[in-house]
């Protein structure tokens, strides 16, 4: 008998990997995956298309603050405003800017006429010019010298920080989230995927009654072994390829794009200042700002991540995680005759798995509070909840804790359901009760 265990799993591990749709999905998973990283990056390192845009100023001085930048061209017109309008049907002018006379007692009456709508970066950096050249006209009426207010005023930037056994690495709490939730939603595909593949193959056998045949010359325990095992080495066949390829990608894109992936370390900057003229600290200390960008911060968090560890701790709440849901999938599968019983059963056990998702989000707002700390522990959310802390660095403890909690709770599930297999998988022609289910375990 024990000698038929390698049977069962190549077989049922063959019929699966065979099939076009598990080739299909192996192939495109790593090109979502990699584009989910890459897309972020390679948008935020676009420049806008420089759009041309006619100034039409009635005070005379505001239009000082427009700077022609990467994204707008401010040409200055000295026509009336209606004439101006006029020059966007010439295309002469993607746009009109209009500050009236008014502007300088009610900031909220200039207006822009555009043939497509511009961009919120573009009216942002205008509001900012406007309010900058308002501000400092303002001053000039009050006798403050603008100087005083350029030193009063500062740009404050926080930098996050991991700081552990001495090691400081740079952290974003945006990176970590993003991270999180997709891991966390990647466990939640494959535990819910896999578990139900198992649920479909026990529930194909009996409605079809092979299994009758199947288990002439097999024990119950073997078969239902065998196919959580093959499902299980098909999960870690895809998961594998899904990270070796979209390593591959991702690392193909780095060599092709090398700026793409560039940053530069803050603490670079301020070193580099030390012995310079105050007119080459200051273009250093302009650089600087634009390095301690989310861009360039979020790129110095995304080099610091731990990528083996994440790794490793996946396959462990993956296939842990896998392992109590099938063997639960696979004794409702056992028990009932048709599709429409698995509802009743099906629903308290993939309950946990959905409220793990829509907690996310408040558990990434509090990672240490006490929903998180219960959700980490609770064996049925623990898969989804701690892939998704992982990047938040939970404690040791919790770690420790939440994995032989799942081990423990794996034990008692595969007890449990080799129980109502056994009993269930030739039983047919009644829908059976929690309370049927209860004698089945009680029985044996």
């Amino acid at each position: 008998m024990k000698n038929k265990l390698p049977i069962i799993i190549k077989r049922e591990y063959l019929n699966i990997v065979k099939k076009t749709s598990f080739i299909v999905v192996t192939l495109l998973g790593p090109i979502i995956l990699a584009s989910i990283f890459i897309i972020p990056i390679y948008i935020s390192h676009i420049n806008e298309e420089q759009i041309s845009i006619g100034v039409v100023d009635e005070t005379g001085f505001i239009y000082k603050g427009l700077q022609s930048n990467a994204t707008a061209k401010y040409t200055l017109l000295y026509l009336p405003v209606d004439s101006a309008k006029k020059l966007l049907d010439k295309e002469d002018y993607d746009a009109i800017l209009y500050i009236p006379s008014s502007f300088i007692n009610s900031p909220e009456t200039p207006r822009i006429w555009s043939k497509n709508t511009v961009s919120q970066n573009v009216m942002n950096n205008i509001e900012s010019a406007l309010k900058s050249e308002l501000e400092k006209h303002r001053l000039a009426i009050y006798g403050i010298n603008n100087k005083i207010l350029e030193e009063i005023n500062a740009d404050v930037r926080v930098n996050n920080y991991t700081y552990k056994g001495g090691v400081e690495k740079a952290a974003s709490s945006t990176v970590a989230t993003i991270s999180g939730f997709l891991m966390a939603i990647i466990i939640y595909f494959f535990v819910f995927m896999y578990g139900s593949m198992v649920l479909r193959s026990v529930m194909e056998e009996k409605l079809n009654r092979i299994v009758e045949v199947i288990i002439s010359s097999v024990k119950s325990i073997h078969l239902l072994i065998g196919k959580i095992v093959a499902v299980l080495l098909v999960g870690l066949t895809q998961f594998l390829t899904w990270i070796i390829l979209t390593l591959l990608i991702i690392i193909g894109v780095q060599q092709a794009f090398p700026d793409l992936f560039k940053y530069t370390e803050p603490e670079a900057i301020s070193i580099q200042t030390k012995g310079l003229n105050p007119a080459e600290a200051q273009q250093l200390a302009n650089a600087a700002k634009l390095q301690e960008s989310p861009t360039n911060n979020a790129l110095i968090a995304l080099s610091n991540i731990n990528i083996p560890m994440y790794i490793l701790l996946f396959l462990f709440y993956f296939v842990f995680g896998y392992l109590i849901y099938s063997t639960l999938f696979a004794a409702i599968g056992a028990a009932v005759d048709n599709q429409d019983d698995t509802n009743q059963f099906m629903l308290p056990i993939t309950i946990p798995l959905i409220l793990a998702i829509i907690s996310l989000q408040p558990i990434f707002n509090n990672p240490t509070g006490g929903v998180s700390i219960f959700f980490s522990l609770f064996p049925f959310t623990s898969p989804v909840v701690m892939m998704g802390l992982i990047p938040f660095n939970p404690p040791l403890w919790l770690l420790i804790t939440s994995m032989i909690i799942l081990v423990l709770t794996f034990v008692l599930s595969a007890y449990i359901s080799a129980k109502i297999y056994r009993i269930g998988i030739l039983t047919y022609g009644k829908r059976p009760s929690y309370k049927e289910l209860w004698t089945w375990i009680k029985r044996y």
